[in-house]
């Protein structure tokens, strides 16, 4: 039986901070093992050091996630990982 975190389209609001530090895989869909400051920081839905709650919804899998360098955040390039969210603003 799959986890919450598993189930596409489910949705986790979170108070995030925003980073410049952490691992990224992907861009504008991440692996779920990113680092969601950093992500926030990336879309440019944050900068450095402010805070907001983001929207994080579970979306299927993609093949291959491709690494950027946007707002002054890096992400790096990652392929067939099972499990993806997508940051919004509220």
């Amino acid at each position: 039986m799959p986890g919450l975190c598993d189930v596409i389209g489910a949705m986790f609001y979170f108070r995030v901070p925003g980073g410049t530090e952490g691992q990224i895989w992907g861009t504008d869909i991440n692996t779920r093992d990113s680092t969601i400051g950093a992500a926030a920081v990336h879309m440019g839905l944050l900068k450095p050091g402010q805070t907001a709650v983001l929207r994080i919804r579970v979306v299927p899998a993609i093949a291959h996630y491709p690494g950027t360098t946007r707002n002054g955040v890096t992400t790096s390039e990652y392929s067939d990982f099972p499990h993806a969210w997508q940051l919004s603003p509220l």
